[in-house]
């Protein structure tokens, strides 16, 4: 077996895994575990044992050959393996992705691509015997629940396994809990589940996907979490700091790009097992009939988190989910006369999310009084706009290319049905938004539904007015720009990479140098934080003659002091940041320093270069003004011995070009 994983996948004796489960890490036993959040690969014995997470956000993709089957946690991942891409003529993505919802029985087994099919498989495990893939249903722990007592159990001693198994000492890396919490009930509930097993940090989105305010600040203070807003509003400014086509991996997840602002929050989530409620307005809710143990829900909210976590380096755990198969259960729990004292409201009502959250010292008045769509996260691609600027840029050149695949006829029914949208687009905006206007002051349960459908019709024909055209493919260009991503190589480095030079800095690069620190606002230069900028300590990597990043130092006798770096957002992921800091390394080494020191705020940033480099945080210095990450008021500061790391590392690559 051949195993090609990214630098967040632990190895273990007879395993791989970017996983968590309730039981002992070193034992590498989540393919026998009921509840998994992330995904794994297992031998035993002659078997191979393929691990999904126990949910249905989030599938593994295989294909088999005659030399054996290929397996992946990642759709573009598995692309880029077999030299296949998505199909332009197929038009049923989007409804074969959604008939998961239907239940494990019920959803399509396969989505076609360009060279052959891909079989999908949701929540049970996949095994190699040999000589074919077959899917073997996960452990049934337990059987069923008899009374809220039990259950309430049974999730806190999930969870306070999983803390044990994040936590291990035979991890290469500890994770971190972060939880989600808005005004709602589902997120809530997670996070105070994993805030008494050790969860610190919360993450809240300051508006809904209707924007009203659905700030989670009254949980998280009431939790004992530190919480970290997200601008709904402003998520592209901050997501396109990391990534210049930011919809990219969740529009290569589903076609709608659902949580596409869940990027804002990138800076916080790497390194973490980050809490979510999904699936709790399906498991929580005494309205529920269909009590099957297929996993059946009414949407896929969360599946559009399936390739940006394994992009931004977290694990996605949501805990309702892990009871869906013992829903008959929980449902007759939730109807018991035992939990009519959390029964608030007419219609909102999730009476044991309630007592959870309640019991664990949040009041009554703090979440749950009223439905707000969605939670934390939220939000389809181009509700109200269909892309950014570069993305949109980047789509239509893509179209454009790739429509000669399509054919005379489709492209003209294309083109009609473009022509029909964006005619029909303003009438059914102004008979969608009286509606919903009208109904506004409508008391009652049917006309709050009534009003939630005008709702959708509104926000559906602005997309109708953008050209539903030029949305048909997004799927396609996600998916497609996701493949390319891993086809650049498993280092990351992007196709521009090779055309990166790096060199000491010159008088003339100063416009340029700052240009590219303003992205990262590092460009208050003089300031207290950043007194002066020494050129001739500062080195730049270009391509042609456009400056793309920036690394600077200073050197004190023997310790050498990183000042500022930065890489454009356009040319993130070429490998840039890591090449520039490695020879402002080296430079510090040469100059006699032995030891390196740097300060970092985004927790993302002080894992890299601990998990890069070897730096360890040595000390906390408070920011004097709005210096790097305005929403982190201090520095982390970190320290690593260049003689040991020159040594581990073989000093076997080029200097810059230009000698300092």
């Amino acid at each position: 077996m051949h195993v090609r994983h990214g630098s967040r996948v632990e190895v273990g004796d007879g395993f791989a895994c970017e996983a968590v489960w309730p039981s002992r890490f070193e034992d590498g036993d989540f393919d026998r575990a009921a509840v998994v959040a992330g995904s794994g690969v297992r031998l035993r014995g002659a078997e191979v044992v393929f691990v999904p997470a126990t949910s249905t956000i989030e599938r593994l993709h295989s294909v088999e050959r005659p030399e054996g089957p290929i397996v992946s946690n990642s759709l573009p991942c598995l692309l880029q393996a077999i030299g296949a891409r998505p199909r332009l003529d197929y038009w049923r993505y989007s409804l074969d992705l959604n008939t998961v919802t239907g239940g494990l029985d019920r959803y399509r087994r396969t989505l076609p691509m360009s060279t052959e099919s891909v079989r999908l498989t949701y929540f049970h495990n996949l095994v190699w015997e040999g000589d074919r893939l077959v899917e073997r249903d996960k452990p049934l722990e337990p059987r069923g629940f008899e009374d809220f007592a039990a259950y309430r159990a049974f999730l806190g001693d999930a969870i306070a396994g999983i803390a044990a198994n994040m936590t291990s000492g035979a991890r290469e890396e500890s994770l971190r809990w972060l939880g989600t919490v808005s005004s709602g009930h589902d997120g809530a509930t997670a996070t105070a589940l994993a805030a008494e097993a050790g969860c610190e940090q919360a993450i809240t989105f300051d508006r809904s996907r209707r924007d009203e305010p659905d700030s989670g600040e009254p949980v998280a203070r009431a939790l004992g979490l530190e919480l970290l807003t997200i601008s709904r509003g402003g998520w592209y400014r901050t997501a396109v700091q990391f990534d210049r086509l930011p919809e990219v991996p969740f529009l290569a997840a589903t076609p709608n790009g659902e949580l596409a602002p869940f990027a804002a929050a990138r800076p916080h989530l790497e390194g973490r097992v980050v809490v979510t409620g999904f699936m709790g307005d399906g498991m929580w809710i005494p309205t529920r009939f269909d009590t099957s143990a297929q996993v059946r829900r009414k949407d896929t909210s969360g599946m559009g988190l399936a390739e940006f976590r394994l992009v931004a380096g977290f694990i996605d755990c949501a805990p309702a989910f892990w009871t869906a198969r013992q829903i008959a259960d929980v449902v007759a729990i939730t109807r018991s006369p035992q939990m009519r004292p959390w029964i608030v409201g007419d219609s909102y009502q999730r009476p044991v999310a309630r007592r959870i959250v309640e019991e664990a010292g949040v009041p009554r008045e703090a979440f749950g009084v009223g439905r707000k769509q969605p939670g934390v996260g939220g939000a389809s691609v181009g509700e109200r706009e269909f892309l950014g600027p570069e993305s949109l840029v980047d789509y239509r050149s893509w179209l454009r290319r790739r429509a000669e695949s399509l054919g005379r006829r489709r492209v003209l029914a294309v083109a009609a049905l473009d022509v029909a949208g964006r005619l029909a687009a303003p009438a059914l905006r102004v008979v969608a938004r009286a509606a919903r206007v009208a109904l506004s002051a409508s008391p009652g349960a049917p006309a709050r539904r009534l009003r939630r459908f005008a709702e959708r019709a509104e926000r559906r024909a602005v997309a109708s007015g953008d050209g539903l055209a030029l949305r048909a493919f997004a799927y396609q260009w996600g998916l497609e720009r996701a493949t390319e991503r891993y086809a650049a190589g498993a280092n990351g480095r992007g196709p521009d990479a090779d055309r990166v030079d790096y060199r000491w800095a010159t008088a003339d690069d100063e416009a340029g140098i700052f240009a590219v620190l303003e992205t990262a606002n590092f460009h208050r230069v003089p300031s207290p934080e950043m007194p002066s900028l020494d050129l001739a300590a500062f080195l730049v990597a270009e391509i042609g003659e456009h400056v793309i990043g920036v690394a600077g130092f200073k050197v004190t006798g023997a310790t050498g002091k990183t000042t500022l770096m930065a890489v454009d957002p356009r040319y993130r992921g070429l490998g840039v940041g890591e090449r520039l800091h490695e020879l402002r390394m080296l430079a510090m080494r040469e100059r006699g320093c032995a030891v390196a020191v740097t300060n970092a705020d985004l927790p993302a940033t002080i894992a890299w270069y601990g998990r890069k480099y070897g730096y360890r945080p040595v000390g906390r210095v408070e920011k004097l003004h709005a210096f790097g990450a305005p929403e982190i008021g201090h520095w982390t500061t970190l320290e690593v011995d260049l003689d040991r790391w020159v040594d581990e590392r073989g000093d076997r690559e080029a200097r810059p070009s230009t000698a300092g």
